[in-house]
């Protein structure tokens, strides 16, 4: 599946790496943070619940705004 989270509190490229890295110790893949757009796409297995990624970036420090599936082509 492709997901993408809207979220609030990145300001530097120091906060995109955290984003990153924090969903791909989720197992998550493809991983795209859009600093200035304040988003995140990834793609992951069904496994993955949109529960376990919020908790995950808000542990790092960020709100989530939401999380909705992307259709369509990925990028």
């Amino acid at each position: 599946m492709k997901k993408i989270v809207r979220l609030e509190g990145m300001h530097c490229d120091h906060c995109k790496r955290r984003v990153e890295e924090t969903l791909l110790s989720l197992h998550a893949q493809k991983v795209h943070v859009d600093l200035r757009a304040g988003t995140a796409q990834f793609e992951a297995d069904e496994s993955l619940t949109d529960d376990q990624v919020q908790k995950a970036i808000v542990d790092a420090g960020y709100e989530v705004l939401s999380i909705t599936e992307k259709k369509g082509l990925f990028r």
